[in-house]
């Protein structure tokens, strides 16, 4: 379902730092898990809300140049949709329950460390230069 941007309320809870400090932190921390773990599986959720009569994106902001979409890595054997459920909660409820039955909200909280932007998908098109490689390509996703 697509909703009115206008039907959420936003709200703010305490910061939730990423693991790492910088992008060769992160690849070099990606590189050990892998070799510990193995493959990954990672959930992340499309939110689309409409504004003005056009299609947006919910997504996260960190530090003015970094876009996400909320989500993250999901357990060893763990089921995508709970661990997708759980991950959202983690990100976007109030307080800290990590724990949904059901992710239709209406107070989305954001950690005050990020942004939660509304994008348009015209301005996702085709900008990876911006946004990235994955999230550039969603408006051809999801047409």
């Amino acid at each position: 379902m697509c909703y009115p941007l206008s039907g959420y309320t936003f709200g703010s809870k305490d910061p939730q730092p990423e693991e790492d400090t910088s992008v060769s932190a992160r690849l070099l921390r990606l590189q050990n898990e892998y070799e510990q773990q193995g493959v990954r599986h990672t959930v992340e959720g499309v939110l689309v809300v409409h504004e003005h009569g056009h299609p947006h994106i919910l997504m996260l902001q960190i530090a003015n140049t970094f876009f996400k979409l909320p989500g993250d890595t999901l357990k060893p054997g763990e089921d995508q949709i709970e661990g997708l459920k759980k991950r959202l909660s983690l990100r976007l409820a109030p307080g800290t329950e990590q724990d949904s039955t059901d992710w239709e909200v209406e107070l989305l909280s954001v950690p005050r460390n990020m942004k939660l932007l509304a994008v348009p998908l015209f301005e996702l098109y085709d900008n990876a230069q911006r946004y990235g490689p994955q999230l550039s390509a969603l408006p051809h996703l999801l047409s």
